[in-house]
């Protein structure tokens, strides 16, 4: 199936940028607006890679990737889920519709494995690399992200009451708000620091001998 064929069977025909973009097989950075269909766009591309015929520059065939093989990857789990329902239903469309029988199948079998499809938030991808690779760093695989802040704000607060009367804390902090500036502190550590020791040669010998 080729990109003719392919936007003829989507509800609305992508313009000419929004063409680019679905059919790019290379690295793209792509700069749009609100209300200017990045959404539908995504789960178009996503939907031509699983289905259209792939070629290089030279004209080369490209095997299509399966539905695990590609990373969508967004910052809430609002817009994850919202991505999620489009690329499915966009699928959905393609296993319906489409004339081309080998097209037809590959978006069918997307929908069947579906449940492997890696769309999720930055947070949560990043998560997984580290439970991955814990042992490398020294942690548990079953941590638990945000658990340190709570930590961290627990820390401050004692700091904050045990150096109340220090005037240079009085001066930063209303002496009336101390659950504020102890809010503050931990704000700075969560974003600035990090709770984990510092033992950089332990760290660096466990991972020459992964």
């Amino acid at each position: 199936m080729n990109y003719k064929e392919f936007s003829s069977i989507l509800d609305r025909t992508p313009d000419a940028d929004q063409e680019k973009v679905i059919c790019s097989l290379k690295n793209t950075i792509v700069s749009a607006g609100a209300g200017s269909g990045k959404t539908q766009t995504l789960a178009s591309r996503f939907a031509y890679l699983i289905t259209a015929d792939l070629k290089d520059e030279s004209g080369n065939k490209i095997k299509n990737p399966t539905v695990e093989r590609i990373l969508t990857l967004t910052f809430t789990k609002k817009a994850a889920a919202e991505m999620y329902q489009r690329i499915y239903r966009t699928l959905k469309i393609f296993a319906e519709r489409s004339a081309d029988p080998a097209a037809k199948k590959k978006a069918q079998d997307a929908i069947d494995n579906f449940s492997k499809a890696r769309i999720q938030t930055l947070d949560s991808y990043s998560a997984n690399i580290l439970r991955q690779a814990a042992p490398l760093y020294g942690i548990r695989p079953d941590f638990a992200p945000g658990a340190d802040a709570s930590q961290t704000k627990d820390l401050a607060f004692d700091f904050v009451m045990q150096n109340r009367n220090d005037p240079a804390l009085q001066w930063i902090c209303d002496p009336a708000k101390i659950e504020d500036c102890a809010g503050l502190f931990s704000d700075a550590a969560n974003n600035n620091a990090s709770l984990a020791g510092s033992d950089f040669a332990k760290s660096l010998e466990m991972q020459k001998k992964a």
